[in-house]
């Protein structure tokens, strides 16, 4: 099975180039993002997305439903995008996610949630999920950018009002802090990045 796309992050966070930014994804786009992942509570939050889609290309925020998704809030997050301004706005922080970050992200912009040297590449991790559309996971060491990096794995799914335009994203991260950031744990000093891409015929041509 072959994924989209796959990179390594450093230890710092910021995604080392592999190629292409955009790649063709395999027809099965959802079967092999949904195969990837390999957190129970991740793979119910991928699921019930799939469920509220229907027949469109990705669903509303409005169309998700926190009760079939009550086990796994604590670890979901979302923002907005508002595509004029090309920003991204704090939509919701799960406990486990307020934790982490020590705020609640509703209503802030990148720049008053991540560390400066963060806020660059977080837009655009964020902005690609929103205007390809496509789907993401990672694996490895999670939130080194906030000095407090352990353990987990993440995913990224976006969201449209209309079903056809991304204008929001819906993530979860399973998390597990196990000791500092100054502390180093063999082949874990890395993120490692999967691309899905749910509209392949827009990057199929030059």
């Amino acid at each position: 099975m072959r994924d989209d796309g796959i990179k390594t992050i450093r230890a710092g966070g910021e995604p080392q180039s592999s190629g292409p930014a955009n790649l063709t994804a395999p027809s099965n786009a959802l079967e092999s993002f949904a195969a990837s992942i390999r957190s129970p509570n991740l793979k119910a939050v991928a699921a019930h997305w799939v469920q509220a889609k229907g027949t469109k290309a990705m669903p509303s925020w409005e169309q998700l439903s926190p009760a079939r998704i009550a086990p796994q809030l604590p670890q979901i997050w979302a923002y907005r995008y508002n595509w004029e301004l090309d920003k991204f706005s704090g939509r919701l922080a799960g406990e486990k996610i307020r934790q982490i970050f020590g705020k609640n992200i509703h209503g802030l912009s990148l720049d008053e949630i991540f560390p400066a040297n963060a806020v660059g590449w977080t837009h655009h991790l964020f902005h690609r999920v929103v205007q390809e559309p496509a789907l993401y996971r990672s694996t490895g060491r999670i939130f080194s950018h906030l000095n407090r990096w352990g353990i987990g794995e993440r995913i990224i799914l976006p969201l449209s009002s209309d079903g056809i335009e991304g204008d929001g994203i819906l993530g979860a991260t399973c998390y597990h802090y196990s000791h500092p950031s100054t502390l180093g744990e063999t082949g874990m000093e890395t993120e490692t990045e999967q691309w899905f891409c749910l509209r392949p015929e827009r990057f199929g041509a030059d």
